[in-house]
């Protein structure tokens, strides 16, 4: 299953181009000098020394009470990386922590165990250098990081600085008062954000007991949401997630939640506080648990396309539920929702209303209801045991309707709306446990408008084409490259080994040199003639999109040879290169 995609529609680069980044992308660090340290005090002594390339090698063992001030500065090809002799193979617990600040650095296969700490958060991406840019933490994991006390409060990884990403991690048990990730944007002069938390996997989270602060991820806070942060959270794996309502809290403007997965957990994706976010391809799957729910609309200029929201229990109202607003809110209260699109979404099966258009109203001083809100193309079906109708509550002004198909329990606020066919859509449970359209169903190129500008392709990852067709699923032979998220899918390679590999083209196990070439050499070819293996994601084209799944999942799995490594930083150098020297190309 697709791990990472960056999606560069439209471009074509030249082969010529490709190889010099390449290239330079693989040439080795200028010097690269292996540091063996056994505490906290080592690895100090030893980023004294430690230069761009250059890796420090934390002894396995236990580490116990060790508080690691991981500092320094490498560059973009060639960053600084502090990791364990065998991944996995070093505990930290006790009351350790780890702090990352400098450029260029990165953290790799460490595990945090049973250790506390007295309101310290465990893992800041700050120290010394001020807030960390271009840094990373991967392959790590934290389990049971909890104080005696659920009511102590403190972060379990704090992020600070830009250019960060946060991946392949997993967290499991956080049990106190606390985020487990927050992006402090704003924090420190250098924060400003873009910043990257992908490919984790989150699992078993108790209830706060609906105490506020119990968030599974949060982004800023009310005091900075008026700034635009553009972070990315995609990939993410959230399974018994139960903390609060909002497992995700989007606190700023202009940030992408993509691709993740929710699995039978007491919350949902709430836009608290921001504008502009986008919401995109998301699957929410409640499996009929109690309080599960969906997405939670407040504020401006939100898009919320092509998710997927079934058998969840219509926590805070429905499973799309947009808020009522404050008359001039302040930051820490209800903006009026404004100019929202909400289009190509299915929702399956909710014991609530499906879409709630005022949840709040009248309550904390919301008396404003949503204006020029869009719903378009929406696959609403409903056969679970709810008295209530399918859209709830009272629309504002400027509401565009159109295309949506509805079936199953009373239209509420959309009866007689033109914009609402009250029909059933025929959609059917498939093998790979999804709910969708069949043959003669109307939503096959049942969509109204064009939303062309806001998605090219379905939550499957495969292009809509011609009229678009109503909900998430176009009905297409192509290749599937997205999907609900599964172990293997998500957290530590060491820990849960991909179930498929995306990016090996040869079937070696690993995603190297020899996968790379294997795209070189059918560049810019259409499939056939060209090999289909160098066609990865399906599109019958040999171009940046196969680079892409190559380079977005390199060094996977287990080198037959010796690791021919690009690390992360230099992978977004080259993807940066290309996008510089791209040719346009119209096929």
């Amino acid at each position: 299953m697709l791990r990472s995609i960056i999606r560069c529609r439209g471009i074509r680069t030249g082969l010529a181009v490709i190889g010099i980044a390449v290239l330079m992308s693989l040439a080795g660090p200028a010097r690269a000098t292996d540091f063996m340290v056994s505490n906290a005090s080592q690895i100090s002594s030893a980023m004294n020394s430690a230069g761009p390339g250059d890796t420090l090698i934390m002894t396995d063992g236990v580490w116990n009470n060790q508080h690691i001030a991981f500092e320094g500065f490498g560059t973009s090809l060639n960053p600084i990386t502090l990791r364990p002799q065998t991944p996995g193979g070093v505990t930290l617990n006790g009351s350790s922590t780890l702090g990352i600040s400098g450029d260029w650095l990165v953290v790799d296969g460490l595990q945090f165990i049973g250790g506390t700490t007295s309101g310290t958060n465990v893992i800041e991406f700050r120290g010394g250098n001020g807030g960390a840019t271009n840094s990373r933490m991967t392959n790590t994991t934290m389990i049971d990081y909890n104080p005696a006390s659920t009511s102590t409060r403190y972060q379990w990884v704090g992020i600070y600085g830009n250019n960060n990403r946060v991946d392949h991690n997993y967290f499991e048990n956080q049990n106190h008062n606390g985020v487990t990730i927050v992006d402090w944007v704003g924090k420190t002069g250098n924060s400003t954000g873009s910043n990257r938390i992908d490919s984790n996997y989150f699992y078993n989270m108790p209830s706060g007991g609906g105490e506020n602060g119990w968030e599974t991820i949060r982004i800023a806070d009310s005091a900075n949401s008026m700034t635009h942060t553009n972070d990315v959270i995609e990939n993410n794996l959230f399974y018994r997630v139960n903390g609060e309502i909002e497992i995700i809290s989007n606190k700023s403007g202009s940030n992408t939640y993509r691709n993740n997965t929710f699995l039978e957990s007491e919350g949902t994706l709430t836009l608290r506080h921001g504008n502009n976010a986008l919401v995109e391809g998301n699957f929410f799957l409640g499996n009929g648990a109690s309080q599960t729910g969906g997405i939670r609309v407040i504020g401006e200029d939100h898009t919320i396309i092509n998710n997927y929201l079934e058998g969840l229990d219509g926590r805070n109202g429905g499973a799309i539920s947009i808020s009522a607003g404050v008359p001039n809110s302040e930051l820490n209260e209800y903006f009026q929702v404004k100019n929202v699109v909400i289009a190509h979404n299915t929702i399956v099966d909710v014991s609530d209303a499906m879409i709630k258009l005022d949840d709040g109203l009248g309550s904390s001083g919301r008396t404003l209801l949503a204006e020029n809100v869009t719903l378009a193309n929406n696959l609403l079906r409903n056969s679970a045991s709810t008295s209530d109708p399918i859209f709830q509550g009272g629309e504002g002004s400027g509401w565009t309707w159109e295309g949506n198909i509805a079936w199953g329990k009373p239209l509420g606020t959309g009866a007689g709306n033109p914009g609402v066919s009250n029909v059933d859509p025929l959609i059917a449970l498939e093998a790979d446990g999804l709910w969708r359209p069949q043959a003669g169903s109307p939503a096959i190129n049942g969509g109204a408008g064009d939303y062309s500008s806001l998605l090219t392709d379905d939550m499957d990852g495969q292009s809509r084409i011609g009229t678009y067709d109503v909900g998430a699923d176009e009905v297409s032979g192509a290749t599937i490259t997205r999907g609900p998220l599964q172990i293997g899918d998500v957290g530590p390679l060491w820990m849960f080994p991909p179930t498929a590999l995306t990016g090996d083209l040869d079937g070696d196990g690993f995603v190297g040199i020899s996968d790379l070439n294997i795209v070189l050499g059918a560049w810019n070819q259409n499939v056939p003639p060209g090999d289909p293996s160098a066609d990865p994601s399906g599109d019958g084209f040999v171009g940046i999109e196969d680079l892409n799944l190559v380079l977005g999942n390199w060094n996977a799995g287990t080198p037959p040879t010796a690791n021919q490594r690009i690390p992360e930083p230099a992978t977004l150098a080259v993807l940066a290169m290309l996008g510089a020297g791209a040719i346009l190309r119209h096929r």
